[in-house]
């Protein structure tokens, strides 16, 4: 984990901690929703430049990060906004797409949480 090499303040790492926790544990509960399914989480099937463009905004995102200095707690919030908007506005696309009411309920309680998260750590980088 960063925090390892890099310091923050402690509601900064708090909310950090916070944003992992709700990402892993919703990737655990949608790999339960699908599982037996013939929907293979572990593809993606984005096309190659799409790919490629996200490699290197995580390369760009973490050489920001470690060499960010004193702004490091705000990148850092930063770039967890940026996470959570994405994830916020692909779970609310999935869920118009949905068919399965599970699967449906579980990416629109994912977008509310999401975009939850996001106000959280966007008021923080204003703060």
């Amino acid at each position: 984990m960063i925090f390892l090499v890099k310091d923050a303040p402690k509601e900064v790492t708090e909310m950090v901690k916070e944003i992992a926790h709700f990402s892993k544990e919703g990737k655990e509960r949608l790999a339960e929703l699908t599982r037996g399914t013939g929907i293979r989480l572990d593809r993606t099937r984005l096309p190659k430049v799409e790919a490629e463009s996200r490699e290197a905004i995580a390369r760009t995102t973490a050489g920001r990060l470690m060499g960010s200095g004193k702004d490091f707690p705000k990148q850092l919030l930063f770039t967890q906004a940026q996470a959570l908007n994405y994830m916020a506005h692909l779970a609310q696309v999935l869920t118009e797409r949905e068919q399965n009411k599970a699967r449906r309920e579980f990416l629109k309680q994912t977008e509310e949480n999401a975009t939850a998260l996001y106000a959280r750590a966007a008021r923080r980088l204003f703060d």
